[in-house]
Formats: C-alpha cells, structure tokens, sequence
C-alpha cells in the first residue's frame, strides 16, 4: 500500500489503518478523504471550501493530499503522471476506474488542510494555478 499525503495536511490517528482496511475490499482500487478546514478558519478559508462532505462515498476523483492505493495498482499505471503540476490525482484517479476499480471517500480519512489560501490575493492566484 501507498499512502500520499500533502505537506501542509494533517491526518487522524486512523488515517492509514482505516485506508488499508477498506483496500482489503479487491473492488476497491483507492481510497481517500476530504480536505478539512483548520479550527480557526478565516473567512477566506471558508469561502474556497463551499461545503463539508459526512461519510464514506464512492467518489470519480481522490484529492492527491490525501490518497491511499494499493502498490500493485499503482505501478501498473506507473504511477502519477510527472509531466503535468496540477490535476494528476485527477488523472491517476480516472486510470484507476477505467481498470474496473472504486474510489472510495472516508470519513475516517479526511485530512485538515492547512494549505486554503487566507486572503484576496493568495485566492487569486491560486485559482489561476488551479485553471
């Protein structure tokens, strides 16, 4: 198993043992959680984050901050895709189904993301490296 987890991410205690557990289920090809926001968001923060998921759900795309997958998957796609900056979770993601595989969001998984842009400007440029 291969877990992928972001810098500026932090995980629960049952982050990795909740993610191996589910990738004991063969339909499943990865797991992930949400992004979390810090304690004390500032109004920036909750504003690039337009709602907070509850439970487990089959999801298309895993966020790369927080991305559980099982090794033998992961090298028969050759892993994540080097020669983009932006949107190779995205595209590992997509690969992963096309083989026939879930992706999984857990609650148990989620990561507080300590990365949200916290005013105007960062927002912005974010969104033009995000484009």
């Amino acid at each position: 198993v291969l877990a992928f987890i972001d810098g500026d991410c932090l995980a629960g205690s049952s982050w990795i043992s909740s993610a191996v557990s589910a990738l004991n289920d063969s339909k499943i090809g990865a797991v992930g959680g949400y992004y979390l926001l810090p304690t004390r968001p500032v109004w920036v923060e909750r504003a690039w984050v337009l709602g907070q998921r509850k439970g487990d759900s089959k999801t298309k795309a895993l966020a790369g901050g927080s991305f559980v997958v099982s090794r033998r998957v992961f090298e028969k796609l050759g892993g994540f895709n080097e020669d983009i900056n932006a949107g190779e979770d995205s595209l590992l993601s997509h690969q992963i189904s096309e083989l026939g595989f879930y992706l999984m969001f857990l609650e148990s998984c989620a990561v507080i993301h300590l990365g949200y842009p916290k005013n105007i400007f960062e927002f912005a440029k974010r969104q033009v490296w995000h484009s």
